[in-house]
């Protein structure tokens, strides 16, 4: 059974706890929130939320992405990512739309262009 996020705004399918380390690539259709590490890849086909004390070790392809933990690596984003005042990207981010918090890290580089995502020169 599906389970909404604290805002209510997106029905999260799947959930990462906060104990859990995943090692490897991983894939998803629906709304997910990690909690816990993840070192791989991550690839989703909705919005991708990661918790305050969330980790993930790799790069990022999705549709929304919002961060309250900790990234290191690359982001792919097709619609919008939001670092929140508690969330640390240390990658590049590709996105139409970027929403970063006071007090959020960001160290890298940001490619912000929809033409780029849908692959137009």
């Amino acid at each position: 059974m599906a389970r909404r996020d604290t805002s209510g705004s997106q029905r999260i399918n799947s959930i990462i706890g906060p104990d859990t380390v995943l090692e490897g690539n991983f894939k998803t259709k629906d709304t997910t929130r990690v909690e816990g590490t993840i070192r791989g890849d991550v690839t989703s086909e909705g919005t991708l939320i990661l918790s305050d004390k969330g980790k993930i070790y790799g790069n990022i392809t999705a549709k929304n992405v919002i961060v309250g933990g900790a990234v290191e690596g690359n982001i792919t984003v097709e619609d919008k990512i939001e670092i929140t005042a508690m969330g640390s990207i240390k990658g590049d981010i590709t996105t139409r739309s970027l929403i970063i918090d006071e007090n959020a890290v960001f160290q890298g580089n940001c490619l912000m262009n929809s033409d780029v995502l849908m692959g137009a020169n």
